[in-house]
């Protein structure tokens, strides 16, 4: 089927939009009545339009096909040669063009950003009779389409197989050799850089539990992949500024409500589209925890999220399903194992489900991690050492700490470092306070964490070598030199809580009432979904989360979530709200002589089976770890305390918090 004047017309208007100049040259092709009704017919006038394809190598090489007739001409198609018509559209006519003439396959091509689907020139000329050959006298428009190399491997330029009677040889030329010199021009002035630089944007999009989100795309012909399941994005335009501006347009144009932040460039992969042409897509990554109907779907038919182990029923590329697969395998392995065989007896694994800080330190390429314990006695002092003479700083106060050692996690390796460096033990860690990066005397990379703990009575501090005197410091009151990361961290951490003009301090005014008026805890779900319960020591108390009361130290409900969590589990958690999404805000009525309470729960994350064996339970609170599915969370006998484990399960689910009163 040939070309119609209404494509003929948007494709000159896109070429004109940068050649504004040549309106008046190019104005019969955008007036309808000015063509005839097959204008690529030679034999109706008053214009025909052929199209011809330039094909780029990755040097900046055009290739010149020699006509018998007409010598070098700059591509398959054209004035000078077989004037391929048009049918099937003007790129696919380009595209024939040079691979029924060149022997150059559709897939060794790809488009360039700048010019995408749009001409790089349109040639006219007038075109005498020729009664032999069916032609009247004519104006030829040759529309000249950009093609450059796929250049995957990248392997050297294919030679052509010319197939055309009128073709005598070809050979590759500098864009400053092309024959045309109007060519030759825009050439120059396309930002052509021989790269295979992507013209297609996709995103890899994960709720970070484990779970894609994927796009159903219409089942129509004429498209790109119909009725596939497939990533969100699509293809360059012109206006893009950037291949990420690309992604962040399509996003808004498919699904307005999916707001990403920040974007991750994770690879670039190849495919073909419906022309046959080679095209590279820069996949992105990106986590949004939404539901898929807060996502606003405007094109295709459905947007959902899937776990890995299910795409094997769904219609969708190999490429797309290997892609997932790899990258919920990297996420895996950033997360916490089984406790290691040689982990010391009395240590506790580091098991945050989300972020294992020392997997995520090799990941970002970190040569050397370190852990430092901020330890504070039963009167709110710091302990710092001062470093001995000749020994590396010498006379610089510092928390107690030094470098992770093999098989160790962060609280092994702090707890360790502060019994070798100040014979202090059974001290309880409360939190994972953060890291800092940087080069050591050797240049190496380092990351330097933090954990706090809390000693309970007073002990002796006995130094190693390393040190020569201690001091237990009020953290308003701190011995000089003390290095400024540290001297902040510790004010920081220790801050008190501000007292409200005209009320008691908290610490004064938490043993006026009958309980403390908030809590936090933290709900874990397994990777099939049920929930994480604790069962009490005391039947009373019935299943429970890990958590507990707000205490006057601590500086947030999300920090006493963190403490207790590790302190009933020996999971350890940075308190991040970016990790630990918050999933309910709850309001406990006064009853039964209790004041009203407020409660906060956060989000920890699946457990793996690994995971769930590895939690070390406190028996004077928990006996037991059990695990229910929402039918048997439903049927239990205590409504109350069930259905608000429900409604955090759902918003575990959902990405929505959930408010409950009760």
């Amino acid at each position: 089927m040939p070309a119609t004047s209404a494509e003929i017309a948007a494709a000159t208007r896109g070429y004109l939009q940068r050649h504004p100049a040549e309106r008046d040259r190019l104005r019969p092709l955008l007036e309808p009545s000015a063509t005839a009704s097959d204008p690529t017919d030679p034999a109706t006038p008053p214009a025909r339009v052929t199209c011809s394809g330039v094909v780029v190598d990755r040097d900046l090489r055009v290739l010149h096909v020699r006509h018998r007739a007409a010598g070098p001409v700059p591509g398959p198609g054209g004035p000078g040669g077989p004037g391929e018509p048009v049918g099937g559209g003007l790129l696919a006519t380009a595209i024939r063009g040079v691979t029924e003439e060149t022997g150059i396959p559709a897939g060794a091509l790809r488009l360039v950003p700048h010019l995408l689907d749009t001409p790089v020139d349109i040639d006219v000329n007038e075109t005498d009779p020729d009664p032999g050959e069916g032609e009247v006298a004519h104006r030829h428009y040759d529309f000249r389409f950009v093609f450059q190399l796929a250049d995957r491997e990248p392997p050297q330029p294919p030679q052509p197989l010319l197939q055309a009677a009128e073709a005598a040889g070809a050979g590759w030329r500098p864009l400053a050799e092309v024959s045309s010199p109007g060519l030759r021009a825009k050439l120059r002035g396309a930002g052509l850089t021989g790269r295979p630089e992507p013209v297609n944007a996709s995103a890899v999009i994960h709720n970070g539990r484990g779970e894609y989100l994927l796009h159903l795309r219409d089942n129509v012909p004429g498209i790109w992949a119909p009725g596939e399941w497939s990533l969100l994005g699509g293809g360059r335009e012109p206006q893009d500024a950037t291949i990420e501006a690309t992604l962040r347009r399509e996003l808004a144009e498919e699904v307005p409500g999916l707001a990403l932040g920040a974007v991750e460039p994770l690879t670039v992969e190849w495919t073909t589209d419906r022309h046959g042409l080679a095209v590279p897509i820069r996949i992105f990554t990106a986590r949004w925890d939404g539901h898929p109907d807060r996502a606003d779907l405007r094109e295709g038919v459905l947007v959902h999220w899937f776990r890995p182990e299910e795409l094997h029923r769904l219609h969708l590329r190999d490429s797309t399903r290997r892609l997932l697969q790899e990258h919920a395998a990297t996420l895996a392995a950033t997360r916490p194992s089984a406790p290691r065989p040689d982990s010391r007896p009395d240590s506790r694994p580091l098991g945050d489900p989300l972020f294992d800080p020392l997997d995520r330190a090799r990941a970002d390429g970190i040569e050397r991690t370190s852990t430092s314990v901020l330890l504070t006695d039963p009167d709110g002092r710091v302990l710092l050492l001062r470093r001995a003479p000749g020994t590396l700083q010498a006379g610089l106060w510092e928390l107690p700490g030094g470098g992770t050692e093999p098989g160790e996690d962060l609280v092994t390796a702090g707890l360790r470092e502060l019994g070798e460096e100040a014979g202090l033990t059974g001290v309880r860690v409360t939190a994972h306070l953060g890291h800092r990066d940087y080069p050591n005397s050797r240049g190496n990379r380092t990351r330097a964490y933090v954990i706090a703990a809390q000693l309970g009575h007073s002990r002796e501090v006995r130094l190693s070598p390393e040190h020569d005197t201690h001091r237990w410091a009020p953290p308003a009151d701190l011995p000089e030199p003390v290095a400024a990361h540290e001297a902040d961290l510790i004010r920081r951490h220790t801050a008190p809580p501000p007292a409200l003009p005209g009320h008691l301090p908290l610490p004064a005014y938490l043993p006026t009432i009958p309980a403390a008026p908030m809590w936090g805890s933290v709900f874990f779900t397994t990777e099939d979904g049920k929930a994480v319960l604790l069962r009490a020591t005391d039947p009373a108390k019935g299943l429970q989360w890990a958590g507990g009361d707000v205490e006057f130290t601590d500086p947030s409900p999300l920090h006493t979530a963190v403490r207790e969590c590790f302190e009933e589990t020996g999971i350890l958690l940075e308190p991040d709200p970016e990790r630990l999404p918050l999933l309910a805000t709850v309001f406990e009525q006064p009853r039964n002589g209790w004041p009203a309470k407020i409660g906060f729960a956060f989000h920890g994350g699946r457990l793996s089976a690994g995971q769930l064996a590895a939690i070390r339970l406190d028996p004077a609170e928990h006996t037991e770890v059990v695990l229910l599915t929402r039918a048997e969370l439903t049927a239990r006998s205590d409504p109350r305390r069930a259905q608000l484990t429900l409604a955090v399960l759902d918003a575990a689910r959902t990405g929505v918090p959930a408010y409950l009163v009760r």
